[in-house]
């Protein structure tokens, strides 16, 4: 896990930038606020994922890949999950704007 310590960045897409989904747009400022903000330094693999909610979302399949197809909701039961089930910090889920530990 890494520490983000607070601050305010610009998160999104912008319009020249091509390959974006709808819900990147538009560009906005976001605040990390807390004390205790960390989020993890790699991308869950799909084993990882699969240990925890004992599903794949993902359309490629492969244990070393990264999860892909979850969404805001997934990720949130995901991190509730890690956090009362596994004590290795490696397995907490982190996905796009927040901290969900």
């Amino acid at each position: 896990m890494v520490y983000v310590e607070s601050g305010t960045f610009q998160m999104g897409c912008t319009d020249e930038q091509n390959n974006c989904f709808v819900h990147e747009k538009p560009v906005h400022g976001v605040t990390v606020s807390s004390f205790y903000f960390y989020i993890s330094k790699y991308e869950i693999t799909q084993l990882q994922w699969r240990t925890i909610m004992d599903n794949n979302p993902s359309e490629k399949k492969a244990d070393n890949y990264p999860v892909t197809n979850v969404n805001y909701n997934d990720a949130g039961n995901d991190a509730r999950v890690s956090a009362r089930s596994l004590s290795e910090p490696e397995f907490c889920l982190i996905f796009w704007d927040f901290l969900l530990y």
